[in-house]
């Protein structure tokens, strides 16, 4: 199955290769557009829609889409080759390369969140670095070619792209002064801390079960689906083969008499994906198949083969160029039509197939058809692709409420022109475990939350009349530590995220303001502010250039974002060609 890559890496990819060549194409037909004073070639346009035509009609060969669906999808084709012109202009103008090394450095550096979670690398459930680093050095055992091209093209430019665009931005005094008193100003501060263990609450069971009937995600299995699952070719009848010749001889005849290929080809090819409009590259003769290279030796540029037969598709040819020994073609593939009366004869001899699962099991039915079973243990919300079947995103949201052994009616797979049928081996798909196997960790949860309740009103009440109670005397279990002169770099905890502390006292204008009570080393703990010093104005003088780049580097996190949205808003996009026009012509 060919596999979709990223819809924005594919335009920013076929659009580089577009405008190397366009320079010595005749303007006529090839282009579809201009943005920012780049043409933009027409298959790649062409591509770019009939992806997202492809998600619309979610592998519906019969959906006919709606005027609206169609300018709405060409607006969003537009839009993404924006964006990739913009990206694109903005590379070549600051030179911005990006290597091969820096992909890997980059991607064994710091391995995305979307492959540490999703399962692809883990044993016995937990991520293992040398599976990721193999696959991500020589795509074994998992292909990583997808995210290594999203980083080549995307990800690593645009970082590359924020720094620019950091490094430019101008930044005025007044910011640069408001970000230096913030995070600069010194504090007097009392940490008044009690140990929790200083309370010991009663926890029943009735709180015990009342809490477990709450949705918490801690309470519930780790998300995972496994499925068995039975997969049968579905053949052509004999019916089917007669109308699809009928079609295809009637489409032969209309290519005869000058129908456009190009049109012929979004109509009725399946291949568009791998090579636009199904143009192949260059291919020496010799080398194929034997009942096309027989049709193209005496055929001239231009000409077009008889349909032919392999399989259950029919292909027809078109000789774009051609050598002594290469020819350059244009590939109509259509594979033939399976009937809705096919697919339902199909399907009841897997419904019986799945009658006979519920009395002997899966393997054991297989075994009796002659089939194979397929097995998939690691199914989740994010892991939803599945060898042979594509997507089961829809399946997965739906298992969630099915039991152990649940048999599915057979699923057609449009794609692959097969009858699945599948049946859930275990669920743990949002499934909360036995209260028995987390009445432990409820009872510390809601001891915890008693404790962090009871004590934090504690501390609470002492900050509110902190002038006129003498702690030792009248909260002996309270203990209280002073720093004089906190500031951002003040490491008051060394294990605790000192940043998360700050941003607490930063928040604290007057004395007497307090923060919220919090939970550190088995303590809870507020901070009392017992005066704040503003930050030192000769310092910021003589190091107002080291505190704007401070500024620079820390506080323009959206700059990129920013930047993107105002170009792509602002970007001069002029519209040549419609794909309403064709749509309109094949319907």
């Amino acid at each position: 199955m060919k596999k979709f890559i990223g819809l924005f890496s594919v335009v920013v990819m076929l659009f580089i290769i577009s405008c190397a060549g366009s320079s010595t194409s005749e303007e006529g037909n090839k282009y579809a557009g201009e943005i920012n004073g780049v043409k933009i070639d027409r298959d790649v346009f062409t591509t770019s829609f009939l992806g997202h035509y492809r998600i619309l009609r979610k592998d519906d060969a019969n959906y006919k889409a709606t005027d609206e669906e169609i300018m709405k999808l060409e607006d969003i084709t537009w839009k993404d080759l924006t964006r990739a012109t913009i990206i694109n202009e903005f590379k070549k103008e600051h030179d911005i390369v990006v290597t091969q090394q820096e992909v890997l450095d980059s991607l064994l550096t710091n391995p995305p969140k979307y492959y540490t979670d999703n399962g692809a690398f883990d044993v016995n459930g937990v991520f293992n670095y040398e599976i990721y680093k193999n696959s991500i050095e020589t795509n074994k055992p998992v292909n990583t070619s997808d995210i290594k091209y999203n980083y080549y093209n995307k990800y690593i430019p645009v970082m590359k792209i924020t720094q620019i665009l950091k490094d430019k931005a101008e930044i005025s005094k007044s910011v640069v002064e408001d970000y230096y008193d913030d995070n600069y100003a010194s504090y007097d501060i009392d940490i008044l801390s009690i140990p929790l263990d200083s309370y010991k609450p009663t926890v029943t069971n009735k709180e015990i079960e009342i809490e477990y009937r709450k949705t918490d995600k801690s309470l519930y299995y780790e998300p995972n689906l496994k499925i068995k699952y039975i997969t049968k070719k579905v053949k052509p009848s004999k019916k089917d083969l007669m109308s699809a010749k009928t079609t295809i001889d009637s489409l032969h005849n209309q290519l005869y008499r000058g129908l456009d290929f190009d049109t012929a080809c979004r109509e009725f090819s399946s291949n568009l994906g791998k090579y636009p409009l199904g143009k192949l590259p260059f291919t020496e003769i010799e080398n194929l198949p034997s009942i096309i290279r027989d049709d193209i030796n005496g055929l001239a540029i231009g000409s077009i083969t008889y349909p032919l037969l392999d399989g259950d598709i029919w292909y027809i040819y078109k000789i774009l160029e051609k050598t002594k020994t290469m020819v350059k073609l244009q590939e109509l593939n259509f594979p033939i039509p399976i009937s809705h009366e096919t697919r339902i004869n199909a399907r009841e001899e897997l419904k019986s197939m799945g009658e006979l699962i519920k009395q002997i099991g899966i393997e054991k039915t297989a075994n009796e058809y002659g089939c194979l079973v397929h097995s998939v243990d690691t199914l989740n919300f994010q892991r939803v692709y599945v060898e042979d079947l594509g997507s089961v995103k829809d399946l997965i949201e739906d298992a969630v409420t099915k039991s152990d052994g649940y048999i599915y009616k057979p699923i057609y797979n449009k794609r692959e022109r097969v009858l699945v049928l599948v049946q859930i081996i275990e669920n743990k798909l949002l499934k909360k475990k036995p209260l028995e196997e987390v009445r432990d960790l409820l009872y510390k949860k809601i001891e915890s939350q008693k404790q962090k309740d009871i004590l934090g009103n504690k501390l609470k009440n002492i900050c509110e009349s902190y002038d006129t109670v003498i702690l030792e005397q009248d909260y002996p279990d309270v203990e209280v530590a002073n720093i004089s002169e906190f500031s951002k770099n003040y490491l008051v905890f060394q294990d605790l995220n000192a940043d998360e502390i700050m941003k607490k006292v930063m928040k604290l204008e007057d004395r007497g303001d307090y923060t919220d009570s919090f939970i550190y080393n088995n303590t809870i703990n507020v901070i009392y502010l017992n005066n704040r010093q503003d930050a030192d104005n000769d310092y910021f003088d003589r190091n107002y250039y080291v505190i704007r780049g401070e500024y620079r580097d820390t506080q323009l996190d959206n700059v990129f974002e920013t930047w993107f949205d105002k170009e792509v808003e602002n970007a001069k996009v002029y519209k040549w060609f419609s794909m309403m026009d064709l749509y309109k012509r094949g319907n």
